[in-house]
């Protein structure tokens, strides 16, 4: 009966997180870019310059294998975390997805795994060294305020998932 009760809890937890998200991206008054993570997946890769042809190709498992090795996550988690920095209620991490592109969250997910100098980083994403390295330490601080709020929000969700 206590495993029940706990269950219990713990999928009212989960449920009312789900529902404050929704009602959250309900409300927003900027533009949101939500990306599935086979939209994550086919971006990231395109990114790095492996062609939609190229990712025909392979098989799944391969190209995800490959989006780790350059991005450190699979592309769910990538996909969740560009979610939360458009819908955050914290200010510190929150951003406009209309002022910041996809393409520098995936040079940020890149450096942080990978940590390259800075010319590999401009010339892996084909970008001008003039804006990056500010938008980049920028959006790194934005992830980093994430981390209290994703830490304590989704633990008692995660312990629901585990227990099942």
């Amino acid at each position: 009966m206590m495993t029940l009760a706990c269950n219990e809890y713990f999928l009212l937890t989960f449920l009312l997180l789900f529902v404050s998200k929704a009602l959250k991206l309900a409300s927003s008054s900027t533009m949101v870019s939500i990306l599935s993570d086979d939209e994550m997946l086919r971006l990231g890769l395109t990114k790095v310059s492996i062609n939609e042809d190229a990712q025909k190709r392979s098989n799944a498992q391969e190209l995800l294998k490959v989006f780790k090795s350059f991005y450190g996550s699979a592309p769910i988690v990538l996909a969740l975390i560009w979610e939360e920095l458009q819908t955050t209620n914290n200010l510190q991490a929150r951003i406009d997805a209309s002022k910041t592109s996809i393409s520098l969250f995936f040079m940020v997910m890149h450096f942080l795994k990978c940590y390259p100098t800075e010319n590999v980083l401009l010339a892996l994403f084909k970008i001008p060294k003039q804006t990056a390295c500010d938008k980049i330490w920028k959006l790194i601080g934005n992830i980093q305020a994430l981390k209290s709020s994703k830490v304590s929000k989704y633990a008692m969700a995660t312990m629901f998932i585990m227990i099942n």
